[in-house]
């Protein structure tokens, strides 16, 4: 019954960053409005007693407006957003580059790449785990040379032809001999 719970969703790590900035950036910004709003507050009650600051009676607003929008700026470096939400401009950008891209063109089944998340580059970068089991059954985990291409040629023990398309001819079995000698450790 261990595959009988729902599936988790998947974030990645960029992903969970943005969250934690994002709520970050709230806080900030709150941090700022009750600053503002502090300050207005003890220039209303002390600005009498604070001669020494010459401050103008009707510098009450003004005061509060500069205090939020300097505090705004100075916390804005503390926190991300910035550089993350261009980052999403980029995730998008970097989607185009792959639906319009000629090399990703199936003459087959007549159809152009088609990215449907702007993350895929970035999910694309984080694989961690190459090969699953999705039964969760507990399986030998053995990697059997098969399939090799090294510019361009291709190297294996048997060819399966329905699975050929218009790939160049293989070379012959021993070819593949030639590359497992070499590819053995002392």
């Amino acid at each position: 019954m261990r595959n009988a719970a729902a599936a988790s969703i998947k974030r990645t790590a960029v992903k969970c960053q943005v969250n934690a900035q994002s709520v970050l950036l709230f806080i900030l910004f709150a941090l700022s409005i009750g600053s503002s709003i502090g300050s207005v507050i003890r220039l209303w009650f002390f600005a009498d007693k604070q001669w020494y600051l010459f401050i103008q009676e009707s510098a009450g607003s003004k005061a509060g407006t500069l205090t939020f929008s300097l505090l705004l700026f100075f916390t804005t470096t503390v926190s991300q957003s910035r550089l993350l939400s261009r980052w999403e401009v980029v995730k998008y950008q970097q989607a185009q580059v792959i639906n319009l891209d000629l090399n990703m063109y199936s003459a087959k089944a007549d159809m152009p790449a088609l990215c449907r998340t702007s993350s895929l580059v970035e999910e694309l970068g984080q694989i961690e785990y190459a090969f699953s089991d999705e039964t969760g059954a507990l399986t030998r985990n053995e990697l059997e040379f098969r399939i090799a291409c090294i510019a361009g040629v291709s190297y294996t023990e048997t060819i399966d032809e329905s699975k050929v398309d218009d790939a160049p001819a293989f070379p012959p079995p021993s070819s593949s001999s030639k590359l497992l000698s070499v590819l053995k450790l002392p």
